[in-house]
């Protein structure tokens, strides 16, 4: 028992009975009857938020359900809900909404506000309350904002004791069978579990405590899949200790839903249901929108924004005093000014221009910054901003919010009026018919400190993602099934496999003050992709007969352009047909993931070159008949013999393209690459020099090389061929992008290879004969030399022409160059191994003639620019 005091405030506990009371010490001396004071006492309850309302509408509704009032009283609409006696019980109970509101208790003895008050606040065990989305029946769409809030009772109320919050989103159904924390912790959607401490106290009149907020619904939840989906949520109470936090309460909306579409009634201090259908409140509900067709609408909803928004262009300085002079944006190592009232070309506004950045999964910071700011301390008018609002507020200064657009004519020209506290100041005005644009962070999806965030007064930071579309197909896909088809999606790179503006994703940041309002900060994000692909075509095997083939492997020219991803995988192994043949290795790479493609050997017929081969072999094999039919036309003339080879097709093609910064700091596609062809149908023909040998230094010197080995043999005759390649070796690399096209940073380079070739040796007039075959009981036999002796002396001409970018110049060049390639001499002594039937190197000696030679380097030409 204790005294109560006027205007003194009770908690009253629902498992206890609370009774107040009135006795005759509670009564003023002056009082004629204190006891028939005391047992005609009148005793009225109101809601406390109601309190105000009531003494100006006198609106009886308004008070607490009492009876037993006879005679009605006129002030504050009371009639006759109230009870006469010495005492009042009070025993709390019924709908939970009723537990943890202040109400305020009158005690009279004619009309209320003449007598006694006190204030008195039901509570019962703490607990969570509901969970509560607005408009939850309607189905919202990927991207949208929603609003929810959370309601607590009790935990307030506690003396001594602290409690914090864990909340999370699932999915259901498959949310309502979780039980546990770390169950809801692996299924939570957010990027992030949702951390708050529960306050001490509620606010005003209602000691119970509410938790809003909103976030926007991540299209990442839709997870490929093309179906309706629903969201609900768990809530985890912890109460706080010295050793850490102990669980002490879960309620888990998605198995326990608030129920009912309900809006608060003050006549019951209760909700009430709107609809009079059963409704879940504690959960929302999500379209089954297509990956693609969100993307577009996104890209839409910001184009509106902007447009309805307006970018004003300024053409000369103001001086509102509430202003800054410079708008700069950066990230990692690009900067780009995009408004300077001071700029040296007079050019001060350059919104129009966006900044571009390359993006992927992970988040990156693009800062925008103001430079001199001054909004604080100085005349604010609040320019195009809501009465009362100044420019000082961070949040008007760099508008996340709504944005009042300025009034303008069809043509886009902008109204302007003096401003009578700035001379010769033109400034725009507000289009009050339009209103105010939609929220920009909603627009874009935007949350604080995930997708912005603040750093001193002067600047905001934009940390933004690039939203991939990983499904392909989709719209067919739908038709079958509503589940994501991982083997179809793992192709959605191919996506991207055409770089271009369309697949870029746009945002935009309003900054504002009274001298240059509504000035656009417009940022284009560009996908982290990056294609490699490595292609070869190539004959497995040469002709029999007179040609000779060797093949240079293309590997090492595809790795000569620097790839990071295909440098371990071009080791193509061609398959030993006369077909012809293509191999394919690519890979693309996002956010440093990789993905990989290939076909390897597939057997392709290229008519051209095929052609072309067998037209150079048919022509040639003239020379040479086979069979010892006829006589060769080489033999004809005098010729002792000509050797001819052919070199089938062998080309290797490497390119790779990704998304990077031009000269205008412009986002583009860059293509990287080149063609080597080795050899584009190579022939080599060779004839015997011995009639000339006495005219040919350069021969006469390898053919004294190869006397001096073999002098003391006998019985030999000396050959010596000169042999000149038709094949040419061509090597092209280059760069590209569309503003600056080939005349960019990269270098631009074509190599030629001629190479040369002089052989010359003797063999054996000791001819052995080697069975080969037997027919009809007849031993054909071979004829092969005893010995052999050849020296060869190869080199080869480079011819160089490069293109390139001089950084200190800024200006392309052109350099030229040819180099005589180092030669050298291998002379080989072979005996026949009867046992083997082969020939084997019995002495070899190989002598440099002399080392690469530059026989011309033009130096950088730089080229006129026009």
């Amino acid at each position: 028992m204790y005294t109560v005091a006027e205007g003194g405030e009770y908690q009253l506990n629902a498992d206890e009975l609370n009774e107040f009371y009135v006795d005759e010490s509670c009564i003023d001396d002056s009082s004629k009857n204190k006891k028939a004071t005391v047992d005609g006492a009148r005793w009225a309850f109101i809601y406390n938020g109601f309190f105000p309302a009531v003494q100006k509408s006198n609106d009886n509704s308004l008070w607490g359900n009492l009876t037993g009032g006879t005679a009605p009283v006129n002030k504050w609409g009371l009639g006759t809900k109230y009870k006469t006696g010495s005492s009042i019980r009070f025993a709390p109970a019924g709908d939970h909404f009723y537990f943890g509101f202040k109400q305020r208790v009158e005690v009279f003895s004619f009309e209320p506000g003449s007598g006694f008050y006190f204030y008195i606040v039901p509570v019962t065990k703490s607990n969570i309350l509901y969970a509560y989305f607005t408009e939850s029946e309607r189905i919202r769409r990927y991207g949208e904002t929603i609003p929810y809030q959370i309601a607590f009772h009790g935990y307030n109320l506690e003396k001594g004791k602290d409690y914090s919050v864990k909340m999370y989103l699932l999915e259901k159904p498959t949310g309502a069978v979780l039980h546990e924390t770390k169950d809801f912790e692996a299924h939570n959607v957010w990027e992030k579990i949702k951390v708050f401490d529960i306050p001490r106290t509620g606010g005003g009149d209602d000691f119970n405590v509410r938790m809003s907020g909103s976030f926007p619904i991540d299209i990442a939840w839709k997870k490929g899949e093309n179906r309706e989906k629903e969201f609900s949520l768990v809530v985890e109470v912890y109460r706080k200790d010295k050793n850490g936090q102990t669980l002490v309460k879960t309620k888990n909306f998605a198995a326990e839903p608030t129920m009912d579409l309900v809006q608060y009634d003050p006549t019951l201090l209760q909700l009430r249901d709107l609809d009079n259908k059963p409704s879940e409140s504690s959960r929302f509900l999500v379209s089954s929108e297509l990956m693609d067709q969100y993307l577009k609408r996104m890209e839409a909803q910001k184009a509106n924004q902007l447009q309805f928004i307006g970018d004003i262009r300024y053409t000369h300085k103001e001086f509102d005093p509430c202003g800054y002079s410079t708008i700069t944006v950066k990230s990692d190592d690009t900067e780009l000014i995009i408004f300077d009232e001071d700029a040296a070309d007079k050019v001060i506004d350059r919104t129009a221009q966006t900044f571009d950045i390359i993006a992927g999964d992970a988040r990156k910071e693009i800062s925008i910054k103001v430079g001199k700011l001054t909004t604080k301390g100085v005349l604010c008018n609040g320019l195009l901003l809501e009465a009362g609002q100044k420019h000082a507020d961070q949040k008007n200064l760099f508008q996340v919010d709504k944005v009042q657009p300025a009034l303008r004519l069809n043509g886009g020209v902008y109204i302007t009026q003096p401003d009578i506290s700035q001379k010769d100041d033109q400034d725009v005005q507000p289009d009050t018919a339009k209103g105010l644009s939609n929220d920009v962070s909603e627009t874009q999806d935007w949350q604080l400190n995930r997708d912005y965030k603040f750093t001193g007064d002067d600047e905001a930071i934009l940390m933004l993602r690039y939203v991939y579309n990983k499904t392909v197909l989709e719209n067919l896909q739908s038709k079958v099934s509503t589940q994501n088809n991982s083997a179809i999606n793992s192709l959605w790179v191919f996506n991207y496999f055409i770089l271009n503006e369309q697949v870029s994703q746009s945002y935009f940041l309003p900054v504002s003050t009274c001298r240059y309002p509504n000035q656009l900060v417009k940022v284009r994000l560009f996908p982290d992709v990056e294609w490699e692909i490595a292609f070869m075509v190539t004959v497995g095997r040469g002709y029999s007969g007179k040609i000779r083939y060797e093949r240079e492997r293309m590997e090492g020219h595809h790795r000569g352009y620097d790839f990071k991803y295909l440098k371990d995988d071009l080791h193509v192994e061609a398959t030993q047909t006369s077909n012809l043949g293509w191999s394919l290795k690519g890979k693309c790479v996002e956010n440093g993931n990789e993905h990989t493609l290939g076909l390897e050997n597939v057997k392709k017929t290229i008519d051209t070159a095929v052609y072309a081969f067998d037209m150079v072999h048919e022509g040639l094999q003239v020379l040479n008949p086979q069979g010892g039919v006829g006589q060769s036309a080489a033999v004809s003339k005098r010729v002792i013999e000509i050797d001819f080879a052919i070199d089938p097709p062998n080309l290797g093609f490497a390119l790779g393209w990704k998304f990077g910064a031009a000269s205008t700091k412009s986002i583009v596609p860059i293509y990287t690459g080149g063609l080597r062809a080795d050899p584009l149908i190579g022939l080599t023909i060779s004839v015997d020099l011995v009639p000339l040998i006495g005219k040919i230094p350069y021969v006469g010197a390898i053919v004294r090389a190869i006397i001096s080995v073999i002098e003391y043999l006998s019985d030999s005759d000396i050959y010596i061929t000169f042999e000149v390649a038709q094949a040419v070796k061509v090597n092209l690399s280059l760069s590209y992008n569309k503003i600056d096209g080939f005349r960019n940073k990269g270098q631009q380079k074509v190599e030629y290879e001629v190479a040369i070739t002089i052989k010359a040796g003797c063999k054996s007039n000791d001819v052995i004969m080697i069975p080969t075959v037997t027919r009809g009981g007849v031993t054909e036999t071979t004829e092969m030399e005893k010995w052999k002796v050849e020296g060869a002396a190869s080199t080869t001409f480079t011819f160089t022409e490069e293109v390139g970018y001089n950084l200190n110049t800024g200006k392309q060049y052109k350099e030229s160059s040819v180099v005589w390639n180092p030669a050298s001499i291998t002379i080989t002594c072979y005996e026949l191994l009867l046992s083997k039937v082969t020939y084997n190197p019995s002495y070899s000696n190989k002598m440099k003639l002399f080392d690469d030679k530059t026989l011309y380097k033009s130096g950088k030409i730089e080229l006129n620019e026009k």
